[in-house]
């Protein structure tokens, strides 16, 4: 009998041998690397798609609130994939929203003081600049101040373009003002403010700064309402006399446009704070003695935005500022503060409190004819999938598209499958492979060693 120790190989032998072990190597390696079917282990939702009736090619799919809100803000935790579980490349179309004012200091000249009445400036655009926005900075605080202002072509004679009620509160380091005049679009060269003193300002105020700036509405659709709860809350640990609502949208993650509310009040101004948060509650672990132990807090409100809601009487009739119409961020609960001062609270019922938000994003992809889709969603951990289509379909307008729905959304929960022998043990592959390459090894040193020098 002949055992494997006695078998003397060409060194061509040994290098068949050494050949086929790399290979076989690179070919694992090759296979664990090669692209498989997609994992929603760390998935929470998945819904199915309904485009039997949907044409071919590029097409929309229209998100839900409930889709956003078990989703990523960012909305990177999407996924789609076909009937084999592949994932099939789309790109997210997020509607056009109105652009952030830029805003653009004016030089002022042609300063006028009257003590005790008014300041007046020009502001010198020097050209045919488009603007319909006028931010004023005044002297003092505290203040209530009527404002005029006038357009000219040649600085000499002078339109009214717009006047309105100016406000500015400092109370310790925060800051409530309504300090923006808004009118249509116009190219003045020149534009004269006047600011005039309150009763009880004697003194000369002053012009500080004035910006401008050419803010468009892009179209798009139209503002949605929300169907929102209004719950008036007793005022705990504030100071002075303040009124409170809480108000829940339904969902995180929506794109809040404005909140509005029409009190019955005749004639009012006061401060307001809107401040949101995502959710009620949140665990945590508390320390004590014995060590920590797990617990639940109230989640912190965050400020979103500070202003000025008011309605005053003119000559020309009533002047009034309503809404909180540019939300910077966007949270599942709003809570409303009015400071009142030493006024009683404003009169508002509870339907008179709307919230409105923009139209929600879509999902654009290439449909295959009678292909069948599902879309994954809720993964705080998942990074943005980065596809060619992005750049492909830059030039697409996606509102064009044909539109598909969502179907039933289900909650995804954990196989009880038995798992196989190698599922189970997939840990064991690796050490058992390398055990081999150095057996193998060992065999071909040993035998190259015992080579005669004449073969």
């Amino acid at each position: 009998m002949i055992s494997l120790c006695d078998l003397r190989p060409s060194p061509l032998r040994a290098g068949i041998a050494v050949s086929m072990i790399v290979t076989a190597l690179g070919f694992f390696c090759a296979a664990s690397d090669a692209q498989t079917p997609f994992d929603s282990s760390d998935w929470t939702w998945e819904a199915e798609i309904s485009a039997r009736d949907a044409p071919s090619g590029f097409v929309r799919l229209l998100l839900t609130p409930e889709i956003v809100d078990a989703s990523r803000r960012s909305l990177t935790d999407l996924r789609l994939v076909d009937r084999s579980g592949v994932l099939v490349p789309h790109v997210v179309s997020t509607p056009r929203r109105r652009p952030a004012k830029q805003w653009t200091s004016v030089l002022l000249t042609n300063r006028t003081y009257r003590a005790g009445e008014f300041v007046r400036a020009t502001l010198d655009f020097g050209g045919r600049d488009l603007k319909n926005h006028v931010r004023v900075t005044l002297s003092g605080d505290n203040y209530r101040r009527y404002a005029l202002l006038e357009g000219s072509e040649n600085g000499t004679t002078w339109s009214t373009v717009e006047s309105a009620w100016l406000f500015h509160f400092r109370d310790g380091d925060l800051v409530y003002d309504a300090t923006v005049l808004r009118f249509p679009v116009n190219d003045f060269p020149y534009l004269r403010l006047t600011a005039y003193n309150m009763e009880d300002e004697p003194g000369t105020i002053d012009v500080v700064k004035v910006e401008t700036s050419h803010h468009v509405l892009e179209e798009g659709p139209a503002p949605l309402p929300l169907d929102i709860r209004v719950i008036p809350v007793e005022p705990e640990d504030e100071e002075g006399n303040v009124t409170l609502f809480d108000i829940d949208t339904g969902f995180k993650h929506l794109p809040l446009r404005a909140l509005t509310i029409e009190p019955l009040t005749p004639y009012f101004y006061r401060r307001y704070e809107l401040l949101g948060r995502d959710a009620l509650t949140e665990a945590y672990e508390r320390r004590i003695e014995s060590g920590p132990e797990p617990a639940v807090r109230d989640v912190p409100w965050s400020t979103i935005q500070y202003g000025v809601f008011h309605r005053i009487e003119r000559d020309d009739g009533v002047d009034e500022a309503l809404a909180i119409d540019e939300l910077a961020r966007s949270f599942r609960y709003l809570r409303l503060k009015i400071v009142n001062g030493d006024d009683a609270p404003l009169d508002i019922a509870l339907q008179d409190i709307e919230v409105t938000r923009d139209a929600l994003s879509s999902l654009v992809f290439d449909r295959r004819p009678g292909e069948q889709y599902r879309l994954f969603f809720g993964n705080p951990k998942a990074a943005a999938p980065r596809y060619d289509l992005g750049r492909s379909v830059e030039s697409i307008d996606s509102s064009d598209l044909p539109e598909i729905e969502i179907g039933p959304l289900t909650r995804l929960i954990e196989k009880i499958e038995p798992e196989s022998f190698l599922e189970r043990y997939t840990w064991l592959i690796w050490p058992v492979l390398g055990l081999a390459v150095v057996i193998m090894g060992a065999i071909i040193l040993r035998n190259l060693r015992n080579l005669n020098p004449r073969d």
